[in-house]
């Protein structure tokens, strides 16, 4: 079923072209607050803002993406158990995990916004994507006390991979939403940083992935992070603005 109607005003910079990438962009994704701006920086391509008016009504309640994102974070896995159980890659992901540690300049920024936040990443141990940055996410949530971390799989997740895919339209892991007290959502981060989707794009559309694997890998292990943590720490910042915020693509 699609997403809620909303009425909105929409300004557009950049060729339109790149714009009209991001579906939806006039409806109100399931779990997003009735009334909310969104700012959606799709790397240095283009930028486009949407201010929502209050959405006039609301999903089914049989609708499986009107599931409780509360139930669907209390059910998920913690860091330490998804990394326990992680058999797929298995070796890069003990390597990114000896790898993170965050930059002492993040972590004051995230303990800045003060509050209390939920990070849910939506994935599986096979996505490299992952293994490239969820390290990083739970190293600086080890380092930042008022930040909690969970783990979920696409089978209870894809409603909300499918409500903020990328910005080819692909619903994809890691889907990572920041959650309020309240389980609001009020940011999310998707698939990969955008340095490394100006490269890996390219790769898709050539039907040449595969072998761009390897320079990708080495990519997240050069950059251990920051990239990824930056984005979500611009996200945490937002929100102190009242503005949910969806960079990196």
């Amino acid at each position: 079923m699609a997403p809620t109607p909303c009425t909105s005003t929409l300004m557009l910079t950049g060729p339109w072209s790149a714009a009209r990438l991001w579906p939806g962009s006039s409806f109100c994704p399931a779990g997003l607050p009735h009334d909310f701006g969104v700012t959606l920086m799709l790397g240095p391509i283009t930028t486009f803002v949407l201010s929502s008016a209050l959405c006039a009504a609301t999903l089914p309640a049989n609708d499986p993406a009107t599931d409780s994102l509360r139930q669907v974070y209390e059910s998920a896995s913690t860091w330490e158990v998804f990394f326990e159980q992680a058999d797929a890659r298995r070796e890069m992901w003990i390597e990114h995990r000896a790898n993170a540690t965050p930059h002492p300049d993040l972590v004051e920024r995230a303990e800045a916004v003060g509050g209390s936040w939920r990070i849910l990443a939506i994935t599986v141990d096979g996505c490299s994507d992952s293994v490239g940055t969820l390290p990083y996410v739970a190293s600086l949530v080890d380092a930042v006390p008022s930040l909690d971390f969970r783990i979920a799989h696409p089978d209870i997740g894809q409603p909300w991979m499918d409500a903020f895919p990328s910005p080819d339209g692909r619903a994809t892991t890691p889907t990572i939403l920041l959650l309020d007290e309240e389980y609001e959502i009020r940011g999310c981060w998707i698939e990969m940083p955008a340095s490394v989707w100006e490269f890996w794009q390219p790769a898709l559309e050539r039907g040449e992935a595969a072998a761009m694997l390897d320079r990708k890998m080495a990519w997240y292990l050069e950059d251990q992070g920051r990239e990824a943590l930056t984005d979500l720490i611009e996200i945490l910042e937002a929100t102190q603005r009242g503005d949910m915020v969806c960079p990196g693509l």
